[in-house]
């Protein structure tokens, strides 16, 4: 589009989107007629709303998912003005985009401070397929814009490089009352449509604080910074940023005033889902959907076909043959085989059903909720606190009331009845998110632009009748008159004798009172402390409920004090310690009923070495009481690792052996005839090598190591495989586009239209460090409307897929960067990555009518579902890597100083010595890795510290480049 045509059609917009407010259409319904409706904006004013919140400023924000904007929106008159426009920073597919929005609460404080005036945004983005960044902007309230945070890096940067989907994004992002950021994952659509060949990954923990490839299906939890913070749990021994998991698409969440955090989350066809989020619980995905209750749910895993599998096969209905399939009580035959943190929902909407529901998606119970939000002014008779929880499917923005304590619903009694939610407001429309005022009056909701929904009543699809739109819902009949008041007095307790003390709602109450509709309840949310309680306020909420269900609550502390004369205390029954490595037992501890640790004491042996086993006595005394446990300790000999286990693929290697507890495992490779070893450890029982060779035979050993000792290697041999790509294919359909030339350095080849070929035969040498163009001719086609989008992907690491960054070396993006139907030869230019090694390896060209091919993702499966026409080709691109000739005399020249030596040494690079990245590794004569060091950027001293601990005698340094020894040096420990 012209920059002045759209300049003009911008300004004539927003002149439209100022005139006030406007009726929504007639199938609009709002609960009782104590409300009016209007639209705040005209119909298609955003693209795609995502976000919607009330600002500082006293403005509602918004974030555009399509449009990669946020936009401010006057409350009055609808006039929509631009805060930052994001478009050159983000890659938005069906549910990817420019998704949810925090605002530090410096802000809503004062709106023109300078000091932590961020609001907060989630977006995905292409780096060889989407991806996921967190970014940090910055208010300026005299122009009312956003700036991304460049303090940070050019785009604001938090976090980066988590998974992004065109499906299950979920992307909703709040401030909490700790002052984290609170964001929720979903589980990327694995194992449906597109995706239904990816493992779902909601089960899985991250193995390391960084592996963020395992973070779909999960809710993090977000230092400021962007980093982990200290208390969030530790999961499968591994402390990252997934505050909870087993998540399926988590598109709403919201914290109530007391702390409470609420969300909402789509379900399959059966149990959407209102969930209490607690520190490392899991919610059940995708073993069990809803409640565990074998109902109507069974999990069926796509991807358990492997190979295969083929997504556009993809079923809701019925799970291929060969597939794993388990109902819930399948996959946990009794209810002490679920997961002992598996929280379940507090209530699923009504969609919790005995038998699976057939037909299409407008039939099923489900109602497709998108966001929530929670009402807790208390002003509006009967609404106590509510969720409100807007639904695409349904049309519907569902009220459902809280019980005082906040962990179920008022009515919700029967989970496949839709009993206890309230149809608050409604109309053929899919709405997405709302925002509440601050005096709780009003109620803005977003729409989608473009969708599927039956409206509230419908059992089929409808038409969208207020698109892109911001609905207004304003309460206009009485307030509650006189409420309850809830008045609360602070106060301490004693425990009693055994270390435990309960109170009741009266116990804080000062008078409260149920206004002139009289009381009916008053419950606390917190009533039983113990020993774990003193020292630390608690805080408990008192709920006073009237007769006609208004509410009003306070806050009490509770000071919980030891008890002075308490009873005596049991000492625990002690777990029997078995190890195959030397053991030093540590002495329990216990607190004692008068709230005192006390930590035991013995006269027995504490450490066993192998082959040793005995009995230790411990004695706990408080100084007034005594009580005695036992614990057995036994230390068997180490045993070599067993049943290892090699899945190789063209350049690596899964390795698996049985566990050893307390051990780290050592690990030495060669290729077959070598007589150099290749070193590494693993904490686990299980790793992945890298950078190995195709279709060659390797040997492998590992011992088990328990730092005093080592076992015997045990060994074996594995082959790498050959390159397997993914397969991709096109649609030819009639006389439409297809490629028809593609031109690369020596590649200059024809062809005619296909759906998918293999020029593999065909192939160009292309250099490191340098710049190509590639031309692709397409045909043209008949009709002038026909545009064209061209994807091109290199597999410079050769590991057999085109997702790593770097890949995707050029394409068409959308809009006015697609070919228009006469453009013949569409050119473009792409930079080899100077780090690249020298094989042959992978590129994949990809065509599609009206779109970019694959979304900019990874171009596997059919190009597109639709009729248009396109079209895959591969060739051979032989890399050729820097030039990094090292002559012996250059590696004679590595010095390694003082030799022998103490404590410091240095190995000293000649200036000669050109290299990319190298890493340095001193190891003992039994082959133990000492230290590692790699280095970069033609570093030419790397120091070793600290050598003084070490034992004195013969030790090597080896200098390796990738997988290849450049030279090995013998160092002398005196």
């Amino acid at each position: 589009m012209k920059r002045t045509l759209l300049f003009l059609m911008l300004l004539c917009a927003c002149f439209m989107y100022a005139q006030g407010p406007m009726t929504p259409l007639n199938s609009s319904v709002t609960s009782g007629s104590d409300w009016t409706t209007t639209n705040l904006t005209a119909d298609f004013a955003f693209n795609f709303p995502w976000e919607i919140t009330y600002a500082p400023d006293g403005n509602l924000w918004l974030t555009e998912r399509v449009g990669e904007k946020i936009v401010r929106i006057g409350t009055s008159g609808g006039t929509i003005t631009t805060m930052i426009d994001l478009n050159s920073k983000i890659e938005n597919s069906k549910q990817g985009g420019l998704m949810g929005m925090a605002i530090h609460p410096a802000l809503y404080t004062n709106p023109a401070t300078t000091t932590n005036n961020y609001v907060y945004v989630a977006y995905t983005y292409n780096d060889g397929g989407l991806k996921l960044r967190i970014a940090r902007l910055v208010y300026n309230n005299a122009s009312g814009t956003l700036t991304e945070d460049t303090s940070l890096d050019a785009n604001g940067t938090l976090l980066e490089g988590l998974p992004g989907s065109a499906d299950h994004n979920s992307g909703r992002l709040i401030f909490g009352p700790d002052s984290k950021l609170y964001y929720t994952i979903g589980d990327q659509g694995a194992n449906q449509f597109d995706y239904s060949c990816n493992p779902n990954l909601a089960q899985v923990l991250p193995s390391t604080a960084t592996d963020y490839d395992n973070y779909p299906g999960k809710t993090l939890r977000i230092n400021l910074d962007g980093s982990i913070p200290s208390d969030n749990p530790v999961l499968s021994n591994v402390q990252s940023h997934v505050y909870t998991y087993g998540h399926r698409n988590a598109q709403g969440i919201i914290f109530a005033q007391d702390g409470t955090l609420y969300n909402s989350e789509h379900g399959a066809k059966v149990d959407d889902e209102i969930n209490v989020v607690e520190s490392g619980k899991n919610y059940g995905w995708p073993e069990i959907a809803g409640y565990y209750d074998n109902m109507a749910y069974s999990y069926c895993n796509w991807s358990s076909l492997g190979s295969a599998c083929n997504a556009g096969d993809f079923s809701d209905h019925n799970c291929p043959s060969g597939a794993d399939t388990a109902t819930e009580y399948e996959s946990y035959p009794t209810a002490g085989d679920v997961p002992a943190n598996f929280q379940p929902p507090i209530g699923t909407y009504g969609g919790t059903v005995s038998t699976d529901p057939p037909g299409g998606w407008f039939t099923w119970p489900s109602v497709a909720p998108s966001s929530i939000d929670i009402h807790e002014a208390g002003n509006i008779p009967g609404w106590g606190r509510s969720l409100l929880v807007p639904t695409l499917k349904k049309g519907t923005i569902y009220r459902a009331k809280l019980t005082p304590d906040g962990n179920d619903i008022v009515g919700d009694d029967d989970p496949g009845s839709i009993d206890g939610y309230e149809e608050f407001h409604s109309s053929n429309d899919r709405y997405r998110d709302v925002a509440i005022s601050p005096d709780g009056l009003t109620i803005y909701a977003v729409t989608d632009n473009s969708g599927g929904t039956s409206g509230p009543s419908s059992g089929s699809g409808v038409s969208i009748e207020n698109g892109g739109t911001i609905v207004k819902i304003t309460y206009v009949g009485a307030l509650v008159s006189n409420p309850p008041a809830a008045i609360c007095q602070d106060i301490t307790v004693t425990l009693d004798p055994d270390g435990n003390v309960t109170i009741i709602a009266a116990d804080i109450d000062n008078n409260s009172t149920g206004g002139s509709a009289g009381m009916d309840t008053m419950v606390i949310d917190n009533d039983t402390f113990d020993c774990s309680h003193v020292g630390t306020p608690q805080t408990v909420w008192l709920t006073v409920t009237d007769n006609n269900g208004n509410e009003s609550r306070c806050t009490s502390t509770i000071t919980v004090q030891p008890n002075a004369s308490p009873n005596p205390f049991t000492a625990p029954a002690l777990e029997d310690i078995v190890s195959i490595c030397e053991v030093t037992v540590q002495a329990p501890t216990l607190i004692n009923n008068g709230c005192v640790e006390v930590t035991a004491t013995t006269a027995d042996a504490v450490t066993y070495t192998s082959g040793q086993s005995g009995v230790i006595t411990w004695t706990f005394n408080d100084g007034i009481n005594s009580d005695t446990a036992t614990q057995n300790v036994t230390v068997n000999a180490l045993t070599v690792p067993t049943n290892i286990s090699v899945t190789p693929g063209p350049n690596f290697a899964d390795i698996t052996w049985d566990n050893l507890e307390d051990v780290t495992f050592n690990l030495r490779y060669r290729e077959v005839g070598s007589s150099t070893w290749i070193y590494a450890t693993s904490a686990i029982n299980a790793t992945t090598i890298t950078g190995l060779s195709l279709l060659t035979d390797y040997e492998l050993e590992i011992n088990s190591d328990c730092g005093t000792s080592q076992s015997l290697y045990t060994a074996t041999t594995f082959t790498t495989t050959d390159i397997a790509y993914c397969d991709a294919f096109g649609i030819i359909n009639g006389d439409n586009h297809h490629i028809t030339k593609v031109v690369l350095e020596s590649i200059d080849n024809s062809s005619t239209g296909s759906t998918y070929t293999d020029f593999t035969s065909v192939s160009t040498n292309l250099n490191a460090s340098n710049t190509y163009t590639i031309d692709i001719d397409k045909s043209i086609p008949g009709d002038n409307w026909k545009t064209a989008g061209f994807g091109v992907w290199i597999d410079y690491n050769g590991d057999g897929d085109f997702i790593d960054s770097g890949e995707l070396v050029a394409g068409t993006t959308a809009g006015d960067d697609l070919s228009p139907y006469n453009q013949q030869t569409r050119s473009f230019s792409f930079f080899v990555p100077s780090n690249i090694t020298t094989i042959s390896t992978r590129m994949r060209v990809a065509m599609m009518q009206y779109y970019t091919p694959y979304g900019n993702n990874a171009p596997c499966g059919i190009v597109n579902t639709d009729s248009n026409s396109s079209e895959v080709e591969d060739y051979t691109i032989n890399l050729i890597g820097s030039t990094l000739t090292t002559p012996d005399n250059i590696l004679a020249a590595v010095s390694v100083y003082p030799n022998p030596v103490k404590d410091n040494v240095v190995v000293k690079l000649p200036s000669a010595f050109n290299y990319q990245e190298l890493t340095v590794t001193l190891f003992d004569l039994q082959g133990r890795v000492i230290r590692r060091k790699t280095v970069t950027n033609s570093q030419s001293e790397i120091r070793f510290n600290a050598l003084g601990e070490l034992s004195n005698g013969v030790y090597f340094m080896r200098i390796t480049e990738g997988s290849k020894t450049l030279i090995s040096k013998k160092l002398i420990k005196i």
